[in-house]
């Protein structure tokens, strides 16, 4: 008897020890997830195995801390401490890392991957440093502005800024920021299965931006964000972004950068601009959004400029003017806002056309 008492125990612990609260995302899930580890990393995750009781397992040995992985921070930072090993992976194995969303990432250019455990002695917090670094500092931001943009409005999230590196945003149990060619993704999760969300709250509006600062302090060079052809006049903020393809959802369109923009009346509507090497090339981008039923439009000074209904975005007005394509619509932000009509959509387009492509 005395045996089978034992077993039943032992698997009562079993069962309890299995349980985890998730953190929960700052943003959509399908970019957001934190990362998972697999167990064909490339360096054992072993020691990243939560710690019994309230001890923290030993943190990772120096030599761990190298490509991405250099700019972690070690020992500890705001009362959490690094344990267990650096999980590295390269750009081809990073499927091996984030479930469904590596390609994503790869579509930026991203280059390494690394993350690490930061826990806190006497509780089950684990908090989980992501660090991904990029070729250049345009697939990072790139890949950062589909963190605050991708589904959603990003002027929804201005009272979520963080100053931590060149641009952020901190969520309940999230915080997100980029600096040069690094994106950071930093999550908290309490491992005891009666976790108190409110305390997991408040413990993270703490720790997140500690790990964050340290984390970007490491980060060499200037916190600045790559240089935009979008006009600044009206752009809200989060609202400069960097689309590595099928911009406004248009396949084969190429990179583009995508503005979002509130009107001196309120109204809401997005700028698209694309820059090709040759005027033949940017007149082939343009044909890509001439579907059928495409209107076009007199008297602006574009070389080529008409309104189309596109399929996912509504009436938008599309000009080009030698190696530049420019594009306006009111659609895509939810809730729908007012939005402009035909001729305020041709004015937005063809003032970024005179930013991004001046009259000769």
């Amino acid at each position: 008897m005395a045996t089978v008492r034992t077993l039943s125990f032992a698997l009562l612990l079993t069962a309890a020890s299995c349980k985890r609260t998730p953190p929960e995302s700052a943003t959509p899930p399908s970019t957001q997830d934190p990362p998972r580890t697999n167990a064909n990393a490339t360096d054992s995750a072993a020691s990243n195995a939560p710690p019994s009781g309230n001890d923290v397992a030993p943190g990772a040995n120096a030599s761990e801390f190298r490509a991405a992985g250099r700019v972690l921070p070690r020992g500890e930072i705001a009362g959490y401490r690094q344990s267990g090993s650096v999980i590295h992976s390269t750009a081809q194995n990073l499927f091996q890392q984030i479930d469904g969303d590596a390609v994503s990432y790869q579509n930026y250019n991203v280059r390494e991957y690394a993350k690490t455990d930061y826990r806190k002695p006497g509780t089950r917090l684990v908090a989980t440093v992501s660090i991904y670094e990029f070729e250049n500092a345009l697939g990072a931001f790139g890949r950062y502005s589909m963190h605050v943009a991708s589904g959603r409005d990003p002027l929804t999230l201005e009272s979520q800024a963080v100053t931590i590196g060149a641009a952020g945003f901190q969520g309940r149990t999230q915080l997100v920021f980029v600096k040069g060619a690094f994106l950071v993704q930093v999550d908290l999760a309490d491992e005891n299965e009666d976790s108190n969300e409110a305390q997991l709250f408040a413990a993270a509006r703490e720790a997140l931006p500690a790990l964050a600062r340290a984390t970007a302090q490491l980060i060499p060079g200037e916190a600045t964000l790559p240089t935009s052809p979008l006009v600044t006049e009206g752009l809200v903020w989060g609202g400069s972004t960097y689309v590595s393809r099928s911009v406004l959802d248009v396949e084969n369109s190429g990179p583009g950068w995508v503005g979002w923009y509130r009107s001196s009346d309120q109204k809401r509507y997005r700028v698209a601009v694309l820059t090709a090497d040759t005027a033949d090339a940017a007149r082939a981008i343009a044909n890509r959004y001439r579907l059928r039923g495409s209107a076009a439009l007199a008297g602006t000074t574009a070389d080529e400029a008409f309104a189309v209904t596109l399929p996912t975005h509504g009436e938008t007005v599309v000009t080009r003017r030698d190696r530049t394509v420019s594009i306006a619509t009111s659609s895509g932000i939810d809730p729908a806002p007012a939005t402009l009509d035909r001729a305020a959509l041709a004015t937005a387009a063809i003032a970024q056309l005179d930013r991004a492509q001046p009259r000769r």
